[in-house]
C-alpha cells in the first residue's frame, strides 16, 4: 500500500469542518499523537511551530495528524486546542489504520515524512523537527 492509497480522501480541520484535499506531489508529515501522552504533549507545541515556519518556505509541506486517543472528543480536543493548522485523519478511521501500519508505529508520539512520489523520506521526522525548519530547509530530513 503507498501513502496516497492510505490517506482518507476527506480530512478533519481544526475548527470541525471536513475538506477534501489532494496531497499527491506535496512532502507529506504523518504525525502519530495522543492528549494522554505526555511525551506526545511535549513534542506537539515543537511541531505546531514548526509547522508554522516551514509551510511558510515550503507551501508543498502538509502534515497529517493521527490520534490515538479512546474517542473523537478527546480527539478534537486536543486537535483543535494544541495542534497547528493542519489536517487531521477521521478518528477510528480505516485510513487511520492504514496509515499506523504503513508507518510501522511502535509507539508514540512518532512523526514520518514521505516524498511528493509518497516514498518514505524518514521514520524520525521527529530529529528533523527538533532541529528546526531552517535546518531541514537547508539539510532535508536528516
Amino acid at each position: 500500500m503507498s501513502l496516497h492509497d492510505a490517506l482518507p480522501k476527506t480530512f478533519v480541520k481544526q475548527d470541525g469542518s471536513k475538506v477534501n484535499v489532494d496531497l499527491e506531489g506535496k512532502t507529506v508529515g504523518v504525525y502519530f499523537s495522543a492528549h494522554w501522552c505526555p511525551p506526545c504533549r511535549g513534542f506537539t507545541p515543537v511541531l505546531k511551530k514548526f509547522y508554522a515556519e516551514y509551510k511558510a518556505a515550503n507551501p508543498d509541506f502538509e502534515i497529517v495528524f493521527v490520534s490515538s486517543d479512546q474517542d473523537e472528543g478527546g480527539m478534537m480536543s486536543y486537535f483543535q486546542n494544541d495542534h497547528g493548522d493542519y489536517l487531521c485523519c477521521p478518528h477510528g478511521s480505516k485510513e487511520a489504520n492504514n496509515l499506523k501500519t504503513l508507518a510501522g508505529v511502535q509507539g508514540i508520539p512518532m512523526f514520518v515524512v514521505f516524498d511528493g512520489e509518497g516514498e518514505l523520506i524518514t521514520k524520525n521526522g521527529r530529529a528533523g523537527v527538533s532541529k528546526g525548519a531552517a535546518h531541514v530547509k537547508a539539510n532535508g530530513w536528516k
